[in-house]
């Protein structure tokens, strides 16, 4: 019923870690492998342009950093 340790996607980790675990685990070392996230859409689909578009917004004005630090902040 107990682990000693967990490998897993670091920024649910992270989450975890920094709201239910809180107090209860700690992460430890660097991460393994960093990989981003990515959206699918069909072909030719009229979302992927508009999405793209407000990704790029959102990462050049820090909105995404901001965010990203917000729910996936280290929980240390």
């Amino acid at each position: 019923g107990r682990a000693d340790a967990v490998v897993f996607d670091a920024p649910v980790l992270w989450y975890y870690a920094a709201r239910e675990g809180k107090g209860k685990v700690a992460i430890v070392g660097p991460v393994f492998r960093k990989e981003s996230y990515g959206i699918a859409f069909p072909n030719n689909s009229a979302l992927r342009k508009p999405v793209d578009s407000a990704l790029l917004r959102l990462k050049e004005n820090g909105t995404y950093q901001a965010l990203y630090e917000k729910w996936f902040a280290r929980g240390e």
